[in-house]
């Protein structure tokens, strides 16, 4: 039977009902292995998959294909599908799309395509920066009906984008320029109200983004940027993902400055816009106060979750010459 070929003993940290479920639905699926990934927030599992022949041991079955088993929220699945309905093959993302879905105990879980990933994407690299804020132009163009409301970037923020929040960050971490830092914070989220809003990522980290080449007819083509991981995907200003990717690609050491880091986020925002991306033009002057916004919020996140901090510890000095140059 199909049933005796996989092992179940990844799973059974699960509620047995759960396990019982994935087993049969795996199984049925090709599935002959699964691993945990050990580095992932949600439970997620390596899966590699049977070939199509007859199957005589299970050691000597692998196709070499894998896929990825994840369990996954209700608005990260609504995205995922609504991403695969909007799909072009000439977009410049790619992303890890749904091979299989199962609901069980009020969960979803997700078979997902592996990425064909290259090297990792790098901000000293123009081709980089062109390639990755020409796929989040159209990425931050797609899905946008399918998340709900409660799914907004002030909402699923909580109290860290609440202005009495953020006024008590600016003037924890700036004591000089603090209040200043708030007022162009605050005024900006404010104009953001009215601002045309675009479905965010939300956790453009390096283990997210990739380098891929995409397939077509049997013959590889150019790079495109892979996404995985929609965990916290969100409607808000593209200007978050742009001050995140900022933050969290560039290769930052004791030496970067506030300046460095403001040349490199606007040729960002100017390759991102060249690309079709849209920004209010009345947004453009405070444009960097979101890349400072997020800072704030991803280090104080950080600290309170006991997540890595180191990255965004080694910025305090040049996030604090942003400021200095800005509420001068």
């Amino acid at each position: 039977m199909i049933d005796n070929w996989l092992d179940r003993s990844p799973l059974t940290s699960l509620e047995e009902t759960t396990t019982q479920a994935l087993h049969r639905w795996l199984s049925e699926e090709g599935v002959v292995a699964v691993e945990p990934v050990t580095n992932a927030r949600n439970p997620v599992y390596l899966c590699k998959i049977r070939k199509t022949t007859d199957i005589p041991k299970v050691t000597s079955c692998f196709s070499g294909v894998n896929l990825y088993l994840k369990q996954v929220s209700a608005a990260e699945l609504l995205v995922l599908q609504c991403l695969m309905s909007t799909s072009d093959t000439q977009e410049a993302f790619v992303f890890s799309q749904i091979v299989s879905h199962l609901s069980v105990s009020s969960q979803n879980w997700v078979l997902l395509e592996e990425l064909s990933a290259s090297n990792p994407l790098s901000l000293e690299s123009p081709r980089d920066i062109n390639i990755l804020t020409l796929g989040l132009a159209q990425f931050h163009q797609r899905g946008f009906d399918a998340v709900p409301i409660q799914h907004k970037l002030p909402h699923l923020l909580g109290g860290l984008l609440n202005p009495l929040e953020l006024e008590q960050l600016c003037n924890k971490y700036f004591t000089r320029g603090g209040q200043v830092m708030f007022n162009v914070i605050a005024d900006s989220i404010e104009s953001d109200v009215q601002a045309p809003h675009v479905l965010l990522h939300g956790d453009l980290t390096p283990a997210n983004i990739m380098l891929s080449r995409t397939v077509h007819n049997s013959k590889e083509q150019e790079y495109v940027v892979g996404f995985i991981d929609f965990e916290y995907v969100s409607i808000g200003n593209p200007l978050w993902d742009l001050g995140m990717v900022a933050i969290e690609l560039t290769e930052f050491d004791l030496e970067t400055t506030g300046s460095t880091l403001i040349a490199k986020f606007e040729e960002l925002l100017e390759s991102y816009r060249l690309n079709g991306g849209i920004v209010p033009p009345e947004q453009l002057e405070t444009a960097w106060a979101w890349m400072v916004c997020y800072w704030l919020v991803a280090k104080e996140w950080a600290e309170s979750n006991h997540q890595p901090t180191a990255t965004y510890r080694r910025l305090v000095p040049a996030i604090k010459e942003i400021v200095r140059l800005y509420s001068a």
